[in-house]
This record gives structure tokens, C-alpha cells and sequence, in this order.
């Protein structure tokens, strides 16, 4: 087997380290939001003995294999720092890297991300108080020499991009995004960069530059891009200016790619002069189809995914309750809130606030896989949804589903 010195372990480790600082402050934060002092201490401990991934050799050669199973036994430790006894801890936090090692290295990381955040808080303040852009384009390329282990300069470019853009500073923003993409083969969020640049040229009239921009984002970042632009909270910006792109994209070379109209089971007209409740189940059939089952929502209009999100909040809740919903749509969340304010539906946006309020920090996350984390979390604490499920049942259901034909009546010229 493959021998690494020690050079090689190091760098693995300060993604430990990193991982360890992470979750230190969101323990931090946790006590802090909830007060809870006391029942947490007891994890801070554990946290801290996780640290010391303590058994292991002289810290001289090891393999990679090693090495993999040293952090994923590490990270089980983290996690179970948060949730299990001192005790627990003890026994799973092993690594084979010295304590001496670790340590020193878990300390260097800490220590670096402070200096590197207050000398990143000194630049921007100094760029709020004279608007010198070429001053803090410069300090950037300072600051990401300096702590090239930990940061890239491509990553900073972006980063303040879009932290600018986010801030209303949209000529600002635009700059560093314009450097990140031009400078850097490396680019950390290609997704958001296209996205915002596409935003930004389609708003000052240069429509085919951000039409090229969203072209990019469909075709050269993930197959998933939807999700992963929802996990980015720029849903919003997406389905703002997508309908420009629809036709370029090449049904062929996505599976995913809907059904097009004419190729539907039903025709819309068709659909529209069922009964009430034949016609939102061929509607939501015909939605499915559209849209791959919710894989592409790209080829539906304002109204559409209105009518698609309702259905699919009405669908899951009937099926496992919010629970169940969250699990597989927490991405649409916001926009099924607003698809709701659309329709009138008060009582079932309250509701929805309702259920958002039991999460930590009142936010709910937009990715499936922290989703899951959460509510199992939330799960362990005695946090559930059933008052909110029996609400639903018991009287929003009947009103939801009024509110929804009135919807689909008031604006069936618009509906495909």
C-alpha cells in the first residue's frame, strides 16, 4: 500500500480542522439562539474532546486509506459531539494522527480564519468609506496570497461579487464577478456568478450577453441546476428571466426534458371542461408531464408553477404530512408561500409560517440533504408537525382547494 508523509496528512487535516471549527460555531450559535445553556454544555465537552482525535501513532507515514478512515471516524465523533454524551464520544473520536499533531494544526486554522476575516472586514469597511474599487480588488489579491492554504483568489472575486451584488451594489458586484470568470480557471459557485451576470446585463438592456450567461449556467454546471440554484435562494432570479432561454435549450440533450405541449395526454382545453375535482387531477397530471415531474419547471409561466406548487403542497401533506413535504420539496418552499398569497389562501400561508417557526431559527433549509439533518434533528427533540398536519386536515384542506379552482378559473387564458 501507498505510503504519504506527513506533509500530505497535514493537508487533510485542516479539512478536519475546518469541519471541527464549523461545528463549533453552529454549536455556538444553537446555544445561543435557544438559551440553552445548560443542556449543551455537557456537548461543548464532547466537542472539545472530539478535537483531540485522540489515539493514534508517530504521526510519520500513513496511507491514504487510513487517512480517509481516520476523518470519516472523526466527523461521527463531530456529529455525535452535538447529539450523544461525553462517553459516546470518547470512544468513536479516533484518528491515526498524533494528539500533539492535530491539535497544533486544529489551532493554526482557527487562528488563521480569524486574522483572514478580520483583514477581509478591515478591506470592505475601507472600500465603504472611499469607494476605491481598484484599492480593494488589490487587497483581495493581499489577502488571498497571504492565506493561499485556506482561500483562492478566485473564490474571494466571487464571493464579494456576489456578497456586493445581494447588497444592491450591482456595478460593484459585477466587476469582481467580470474578474472571477475572466481571470481564473478555478471559479467556486459557476451557477451563481452566471446566474447574477445574467440578471445584470438582461436588466441594463444587453439581452443576448445575459441570455448567453443563462445558457451557460443550463449547460456547463449541473444537470440539477434548478435544485442547486434553489439551495442558493435565487429562485426567484431564475424564473424571473428563464422563459428566455426555453427554446434554446436542447430537449435531446437533457433526459429530463418535459413532454412538449402538443405530446401531453390532455390538451389544456380538454382538461379545463372536466368537472372541479377531475379537472385539478388531469391539471396535475398534465403539470407532471410538463415538467418531468417536477424534474424541469423551467417550461411553465407565472400561473403554471403557481398551480403546480399548490398542488404539489396539497399532494405530499395529504400523503405524509409536512414531514413528508419538506423532505422532498423544502427547495419550493418560499415559492409555494408566495404561489399561496397569489391565490388568496391567508389562513394556509399562516399555517406554513406556523410550521416554519418550529425550525432553528425559524429558517428552513433549502437543500434536500440538510433538510433531512435538520428534521431528524428537530425529530430527536420532540419537534413535530402534527398539530399543524391536523390543521390542515381538519380545515384548510376544503378552503385550499376552493381558493385553488378559483385560481386556475380567474386565469385559465394563461394556463398551457
Amino acid at each position: 500500500m501507498k505510503k504519504y508523509k506527513k506533509k500530505d496528512i497535514e493537508v487533510a487535516l485542516k479539512q478536519i480542522a475546518e469541519s471541527i471549527a464549523y461545528c463549533r460555531a453552529q454549536l455556538e450559535n444553537l446555544i445561543r439562539d435557544t438559551q440553552e445553556y445548560l443542556e449543551f454544555s455537557n456537548k461543548i465537552e464532547a466537542l472539545q474532546i472530539s478535537e483531540t482525535l485522540v489515539k493514534g501513532g508517530d504521526g510519520t507515514q500513513y496511507s491514504l486509506k487510513d487517512l480517509r478512515k481516520s476523518i470519516n471516524l472523526a466527523m461521527v465523533a463531530i456529529n455525535d459531539a452535538l447529539e450523544e454524551d461525553c462517553n459516546l464520544t470518547k470512544e468513536i473520536a479516533t484518528a491515526f494522527v498524533s494528539e500533539e499533531l492535530c491539535t497544533r494544526l486544529i489551532r493554526k486554522a482557527q487562528e488563521e480564519a480569524v486574522q483572514c476575516k478580520k483583514e477581509l472586514e478591515k478591506l470592505k469597511m475601507k472600500y465603504e468609506k472611499d469607494f476605491d474599487l481598484w484599492s480593494y480588488e488589490k487587497g483581495l489579491h493581499v489577502v488571498a496570497h497571504k492565506y493561499h492554504e485556506n482561500f483562492s483568489i478566485s473564490t474571494l472575486f466571487s464571493n464579494t461579487g456576489e456578497e456586493l451584488f445581494r447588497e444592491g451594489k450591482k456595478e460593484e458586484g459585477m466587476a469582481f464577478i467580470k474578474a472571477a470568470m475572466k481571470d481564473f480557471d478555478d471559479i467556486s459557485d459557476e451557477i451563481t456568478l452566471y446566474l447574477l451576470a445574467g440578471q445584470y446585463y438582461i436588466e441594463h438592456g444587453e439581452i443576448q450577453e445575459g441570455k448567453e450567461y443563462l445558457l451557460k449556467l443550463c449547460t456547463e454546471t449541473a444537470e440539477n441546476y434548478e435544485e442547486a440554484i434553489a439551495s442558493r435562494g435565487l429562485t426567484d432570479v431564475w424564473e424571473a428571466y428563464c422563459y428566455l432561454v426555453e427554446e434554446q435549450i436542447e430537449m435531446s440533450e437533457k433526459p429530463n426534458q418535459p413532454k412538449p405541449i402538443e405530446q401531453c395526454t390532455m390538451l389544456i382545453g380538454d382538461i379545463l371542461k372536466l368537472p372541479e375535482d377531475k379537472m385539478i387531477i388531469a391539471l396535475s397530471e398534465h403539470l407532471d408531464e410538463r415538467t418531468r415531474y417536477g424534474d424541469n419547471l423551467s417550461h411553465l409561466n407565472q400561473w403554471e408553477r403557481n398551480i403546480y406548487d399548490v398542488i404539489t403542497l396539497s399532494g405530499e401533506v395529504n400523503s405524509g404530512g409536512f414531514d413528508f413535504y419538506l423532505t422532498h420539496h423544502c427547495q419550493r418552499f418560499n415559492q409555494v408561500r408566495k404561489a399561496l398569497l397569489a391565490m388568496g389562501a391567508v389562513s394556509m400561508v399562516q399555517l406554513l409560517d406556523d410550521v416554519q417557526e418550529k425550525f432553528p431559527t425559524q429558517k428552513i433549509p433549502s437543500s434536500m440533504r440538510q433538510i433531512e439533518d435538520v428534521l431528524e434533528e428537530m425529530t430527536m427533540r420532540g419537534i413535530d408537525f402534527e398539530k399543524e398536519d391536523m390543521r390542515y386536515y381538519d380545515a384548510e384542506e376544503e378552503n385550499l382547494m376552493e381558493k385553488l379552482y378559483l385560481y386556475i378559473e380567474t386565469n385559465r387564458k394563461k394556463l398551457r
